[in-house]
């Protein structure tokens, strides 16, 4: 019987001291055993060379990605080390765990959708409690470490072999563009639970037992982009470079996404199908306006605004709150809300996001 792998992320798991599940090698196009359960990791990752992909059977795919979970609240919470290692980390385990949702494949994995969720809810938790590692996560992934026009490595043609079972592409596995729009998913997350936080010092912000739900909402809002088709039937290139790609149906199409995934809608469901309307009218699909979008869904969409600000990809391509700070008072305080846009600027101006200024550059005036 033919069986799907899934590629385990050996940095993330090296502090293990054995490994709780199988691990293959894929060498000449078929899976070969490299390490059985209980084996000493230190001793398998010391036998490995660089560059080596291990993989972990599908049926353990499940066991891998609660692993994950756990590794990754150890390192959010391992406060001796300096923080921007965290974020570097925190951007490692936020790509293996939720990267595998902006894939193209027609579902959403209930169990990634899951994994994906729970690192999800640690990140906003953490984000919340340290505001230090809001900025940290952001500087974790700097232009270059993106490569967001690299092409993908061609994969190893498969041979299926009578007595190895057959390597097809792992459905789990984040493509490059799965990786960029998993790092905007976190870039948005970052900006909104910043901004959450600033409106919760003058109470006026999102209550505490909704924080986890803004986060949610903003994380996943982008399920639907990757597998959204134009009207004209052409895939849009570079889709994560910006919010708006001339495809109108993403929004909805990551709702049902989510739904199906989880068999009801979650209550942030209306920040994913909303995250793109504005104040003014100017937003889709809907064209709400006013007093028809919650707090919630505003921030989601200056969250979504900043994601494609700072994105290394984006046209202008913003790395410094200055520079951000002069965008958002183009227009944005209409489409947003003063409150919104102000209490962003305050969070730029305090360096929490962002360095002030950019590296010998003439800082805008504000």
């Amino acid at each position: 019987m033919d069986v799907d792998y899934q590629p385990l992320p050996l940095d993330l798991v090296a502090s293990l001291t054995e490994l709780p599940f199988p691990v293959y090698l894929q060498r000449d196009g078929r899976m070969v055993l490299y390490a059985t359960p209980g084996s000493d990791l230190s001793g398998a990752l010391a036998r490995s060379m660089a560059g080596l992909q291990v993989h972990v059977p599908a049926p353990d795919a499940g066991a891998m990605r609660r692993l994950l979970v756990v590794l990754f609240a150890r390192a959010l919470e391992a406060r001796s080390e300096p923080v921007a290692d965290r974020g570097r980390r925190a951007v490692d385990f936020a790509v293996a765990l939720v990267g595998p949702l902006f894939g193209r494949e027609r579902a959403i994995d209930p169990d990634a959708f899951f994994g994906a969720q729970a690192a999800i809810d640690l990140l906003s938790t953490a984000l919340d409690v340290d505001p230090a590692l809001g900025r940290a996560v952001l500087m974790g992934h700097p232009v270059g470490r993106d490569a967001p026009d690299a092409p993908e490595a061609p994969e190893a043609p498969v041979r299926p072999t009578p007595s190895l079972p057959v390597a097809r592409r792992p459905g789990l596995r984040p493509t490059v563009e799965a990786r960029r729009l998993t790092l905007r998913a976190i870039d948005g997350l970052v900006c909104a639970i910043a901004l959450a936080r600033s409106l919760g010092d003058d109470r006026r912000g999102v209550a505490d037992r909704a924080l986890l739900e803004l986060g949610r909402g903003v994380a996943f809002r982008d399920v639907g982009l990757s597998r959204a088709v134009p009207a004209d039937g052409k895939r849009p290139l570079h889709t994560a470079r910006s919010g708006s790609t001339g495809d109108r149906s993403h929004p909805g199409l990551g709702v049902r996404l989510i739904v199906d995934a989880l068999g009801a809608a979650p209550p942030w469901a209306p920040i994913v199908a909303g995250h793109h309307e504005r104040l003014d009218g100017s937003g889709f699909p809907a064209g709400r306006q006013g007093d028809d979008l919650s707090r919630a869904v505003r921030i989601a969409g200056l969250a979504d605004t900043f994601a494609s600000l700072v994105a290394p990809a984006a046209w202008g391509h913003v790395r410094a709150a200055d520079e951000a700070i002069g965008v958002l008072r183009l227009g944005a305080r209409a489409r947003f809300g003063d409150d919104l846009v102000w209490a962003l600027v305050r969070v730029l101006e305090s360096g929490q996001l962002l360095p002030l200024h950019r590296a010998g550059s003439v800082g805008a005036t504000h």
